[in-house]
């Protein structure tokens, strides 16, 4: 009965003692795991995702499209396309590198950096439509479906929490999409698809 008397009184001059501090470190524990929760919560409800894909309606168009199938918008840092792995850097020798003849009949989009792609609707790249009046656009269409798999693009982009990824038209090793540190910026002297080259 002592003992049991001797260790409540010795837990109660310990509550005493430390009590409030334990109830202290357990709320500030409490605090900086709710803070990161919700820091976590908040990356993730404006996570981006941009995917590029080549589409194909039989006998009207074709082409390649880049959509925000994410939450969140995704910042573009850096978009490459190549044909034969060599790099292009804007529509016009895209195409002549895919042997699509003049007139292109073309209708394509411009992606710069740091434009904002916002989640919704797939945004066309570059589509090559069949037009009756330019018998030349027939052939256009068959050969873009001939020699789509010798192009790949990649496009480089960030969240709003600086979060990057990189995603491919392409299935490499690591698959079409993956994580990066941030976006490697051109090489100076190098010509971007931004058209702008780099200065030291």
């Amino acid at each position: 009965m002592r003992q049991l008397l001797s260790a409540l009184n010795w837990l109660r001059v310990w509550c005493r003692r430390w009590g409030a501090l334990l109830v202290a470190v357990l709320a500030l524990a409490t605090s900086v795991w709710s803070g990161w929760e919700d820091r976590r919560h908040k990356r993730l409800s404006v996570k981006p995702q941009l995917t590029l894909s080549f589409s194909f309606h039989e006998g009207v168009s074709a082409g390649w499209m880049m959509s925000n199938a994410g939450l969140g918008p995704a910042i573009v840092q850096r978009f490459e396309a190549y044909v034969d792995d060599r790099p292009q850097i804007q529509w016009d020798s895209f195409a002549d590198s895919l042997g699509i003849q003049r007139p292109h009949a073309l209708g394509f989009a411009n992606v710069y950096s740091l434009q904002i792609i916002s989640p919704g609707l797939p945004e066309p790249l570059l589509t090559v439509r069949l037009d009756q009046s330019k018998p030349a656009t027939a052939r256009n269409l068959a050969d873009l479906m001939n020699n789509f798999k010798r192009v790949r693009m990649e496009v480089c982009y960030c969240s709003l929490y600086d979060e990057c990824w990189q995603t491919s038209t392409r299935w490499e090793s690591w698959g079409s999409r993956k994580e990066v540190a941030s976006c490697v910026l051109p090489k100076l002297g190098e010509a971007t698809w931004f058209g702008n080259i780099r200065q030291q």
